[in-house]
């Protein structure tokens, strides 16, 4: 394991978000598979946007089918979903908090109807809604 591995692993705060939102990293480019590249645009933007007040550090993504009941998700989603799970830290320890997170991803635009279990309201990640809230962050300190 290399040295900032290891430091990160036992001292900085690390980050997990959920979302109900198919961020699938698949790298491809305009012209290609649509359906891929909107993928990755879901991706981009999600990077992009976690990178808004420090680069972000993705060390692990997952995506399972598993129930959202203890998730924190809106109202409106329940029972089982695809849920996609991105682990990250900062360069930065200090310069984020979950709240500035939440703000930051109310209502970035998404590509939808890709591998979704869901069917979103409008195309957009939702933070602050307690009916559709898609994407819902935590913390191990």
């Amino acid at each position: 394991m290399n040295l900032f591995l290891w430091l990160s692993k036992y001292t900085m705060k690390r980050y997990k978000l959920h979302t109900l939102i198919d961020i699938t990293e698949t790298n491809a480019r305009r012209g290609e598979d649509p359906r891929a590249y909107k993928q990755q645009q879901n991706w981009m933007a999600l990077i992009q946007t976690l990178g808004l007040r420090c680069n972000p550090i993705v060390t692990h993504t997952e995506c399972k089918n598993a129930s959202v009941a203890n998730l924190g998700f809106g109202t409106a989603y329940t029972s089982s979903q695809q849920v996609w799970t991105v682990y990250f830290d900062f360069e930065h320890e200090d310069d984020n908090d979950l709240t500035f997170l939440v703000s930051d991803f109310d209502l970035v635009p998404v590509a939808a109807g890709l591998d979704e279990t869901i069917a979103l309201e409008t195309d957009i990640f939702r933070t602050e809604s307690k009916k559709y809230c898609n994407i819902v962050f935590s913390t191990d300190r």
